[in-house]
């Protein structure tokens, strides 16, 4: 969050005047300060409307930062679905467990 705070909230090219094309990007709100940086993250990693907030930048000059992206997706979703499988694993051992103890006890 803080590489993105100072890469894009505090660059003054992420103006509109600099992005052709581009209408409605606002870098301070996304990127302006480390939590909406943080906050901007997350709704990244949701993929609610992340195309709004990553194609400006992918298509300005500074677009190596697509990869800070797509990693950050890449990773962010691995984990995401990591703790779902773990969550439905743990749910249905559980259950399993349960009803072994309830037919022994029968």
């Amino acid at each position: 969050a803080v590489f993105l705070t100072k890469g894009v909230g505090q660059n003054d090219y992420f103006d509109f005047e600099h992005l052709d094309g581009v209408v409605g990007f606002d870098r301070r709100q996304y990127f302006g300060s480390t939590a909406r940086s943080a906050f901007t993250l997350n709704q990244i990693m949701t993929l609610d409307s992340w195309t709004a907030v990553v194609r400006p930048i992918v298509e300005s000059k500074y677009a190596p930062l697509t990869l800070v992206f797509v990693a950050f997706i890449f990773i962010t979703s691995y984990g995401i679905i990591g703790v779902m499988i773990g969550t439905v694993i743990k749910t249905t051992w559980s259950s399993i467990s349960s009803a072994k103890i309830g037919t022994l006890d029968t």
